[in-house]
């Protein structure tokens, strides 16, 4: 599909090693800066873009959404379903209809992901986490 020769099918594919490393590193600052609550928006929002892109642009992200969307959930009953969707709507039909479910919990979440609800989690784990060690 992207006619990708080793070396441009590695770099893609190395930059999303690159890029869970660097959020690994970062996500305790960014969470302080932005709060919880808008990272997980962010992240959110993020996917949404990740399957809205190739449903419209069938050739751009194809690498980086794939291994998201097949990292996700359970990968063999996942990538079986998406493959026989795609193999009845296409590709372009198979991602517009991954963009709509990525698209549905926006409202859901910011209804009930609120700060409170965050710093009472927080809180949870801390509790459980100093009576469990």
């Amino acid at each position: 599909m992207l006619h990708l020769d080793p070396a441009g099918y590695g770099l893609p594919l190395s930059s999303i090693g690159v890029g869970g490393l660097l959020g690994a590193v970062l996500v305790t600052a960014v969470n302080r800066l932005l709060g919880v609550r808008w990272v997980l928006f962010a992240d959110l929002v993020g996917t949404a873009v990740m399957m809205v892109v190739p449903a419209v642009f069938p050739e751009a992200w194809a690498v980086g959404a794939a291994a998201r969307l097949l990292s996700w959930g359970t990968l063999p009953v996942g990538a079986g379903l998406a493959g026989l969707l795609a193999e009845v709507m296409g590709l372009t039909g198979a991602f517009a209809v991954f963009a709509v479910l990525a698209v549905l919990p926006v409202v859901p979440f910011l209804m009930t992901v609120t700060e409170r609800e965050i710093v009472v989690a927080q809180r949870k784990s801390e509790i459980d986490h100093a009576i469990l060690g």
